[in-house]
């Protein structure tokens, strides 16, 4: 907390909400109930804590990569109208596995990188949506293996 001060604020915050209103969300909106807080129990009202601040991060970023793959898909119908071969996997946690032609992997990873990196930015007016910008960091790999 001494590091990062506004840590400290945004858990109060998370625990103000679940405590007051019995619901946390995601900067997207999607809600999660979290009733626990309000248990009788001590062990059970730490945990409905620990959920409440946890859940407007990992579901944020959850969201963040639905809206990835939803605009990815629109490239992927491109690329297979034109007869090429590109095809989403695997999305582990926040990243995104993808099977391509060869000859396209160099094409893919740079379209892959931008997408990710932009997709909370407004196609209209260019207003980035999140304070932090988003940094991408794209690989090609000839098969799958953990680094």
């Amino acid at each position: 907390f001494d590091m990062y001060s506004g840590v400290k604020d945004y858990l109060e915050q998370q625990y103000y909400r679940a405590q007051r209103y019995g619901v946390v969300w995601t900067l997207m909106g999607r809600v999660r109930r979290v009733p626990e807080v309000n248990s009788y129990h001590k062990r059970i009202r730490a945990a409905g804590l620990r959920q409440a601040a946890n859940m407007p991060i990992q579901g944020t970023g959850a969201d963040w990569l639905k809206l990835v793959l939803g605009e990815i898909e629109e490239y992927v119908k491109e690329f297979e109208q034109a007869g090429q071969w590109v095809w989403p996997v695997n999305t582990p946690y926040d990243e995104v596995l993808m099977e391509v032609q060869e000859d396209l992997a160099e094409d893919v990873k740079e379209l892959l990188k931008s997408v990710m990196e932009n997709v909370m930015t407004d196609k209209e007016t260019g207003v980035r949506h999140f304070r932090v910008p988003i940094r991408a960091d794209c690989k090609i790999s000839d098969r799958w293996v953990k680094e």
